[in-house]
């Protein structure tokens, strides 16, 4: 309805601008001098109005898509919503931005969410791109390798150029075993490696445990079912 208020808007200043012309054409061939002056004026006045009124909503329309584009949603036609003939484009407009707000709103509430979720996981997680840049590590990955300076946006290779070789060596859904020295204590950790693409590039996602607590466990365990059978 808003761009059929421009298109309707843009046909009447058409037809009076062409009627303006054609009676200040009569008036100089009439020899109506006076007359075709002020006719002349208006015509100036109404072309000025004309580009005016179209170049305004071109850099109206110009200003929005350049606020969607750059997740700008900040940016309203409040005041021009109010009445007068493109009115009701401008209130689509802002419907339009306040429903990318909310969208942009939700999406940032769930990527905080799944962030935090992996934070609290046992499991070491780190993702990162093919060039080593670190796009998502929680605070067990630090933890378990001992890596507390590793940060979102770091790169890999700089922190830890072993680690990152290691990693490299690995095919996408295939385990290794690392071996690594974490303060005093040397460790062992099993790795899984895969990969995953998005619209804009491809991760690397990799999983560390410590398989060493884990084979301590079933040590103990295997020695507690060993005393219970010799006490019986």
């Amino acid at each position: 309805m808003g761009f059929r208020n421009f298109r309707l808007n843009i046909i009447i200043r058409t037809i009076i601008l062409v009627l303006v012309i054609v009676a200040t054409s009569w008036f100089l061939v009439s020899a109506e001098y006076i007359r075709a002056v002020y006719t002349g004026i208006l015509v100036l006045l109404l072309i000025l109005e004309f580009f005016h009124y179209s170049d305004r909503l071109n850099r109206d329309l110009n200003q929005f898509f350049q606020s969607i584009l750059h997740d700008d949603y900040t940016s309203l036609f409040k005041d021009r919503s109010r009445g007068g003939s493109s009115g009701e484009l401008y209130r689509n407009l802002d419907e339009i931005t306040l429903r990318f707000k909310a969208l942009s709103k939700e999406k940032e509430l769930k990527s905080q969410y799944l962030f935090s979720l992996i934070d609290q996981v046992k499991v070491g997680i780190l993702s990162y791109e093919p060039d080593g840049r670190v796009h998502l590590v929680n605070s067990s990955f630090r933890e378990i390798l001992n890596m507390h300076t590793l940060m979102t946006g770091s790169l890999l290779q700089d922190s830890d150029p072993e680690l990152y070789e290691f990693l490299g060596a690995l095919k996408p859904g295939e385990k290794g075993l690392l071996k690594r020295r974490v303060g005093d204590t040397e460790k062992e950790f099993s790795v899984l490696s895969t990969g995953f693409r998005t619209e804009e590039s491809e991760f690397a996602l990799v999983s560390v445990q410590d398989i060493g607590e884990e084979l301590n466990r079933r040590e103990i365990e295997a020695w507690q079912k060993l005393i219970r059978v010799l006490t019986h």
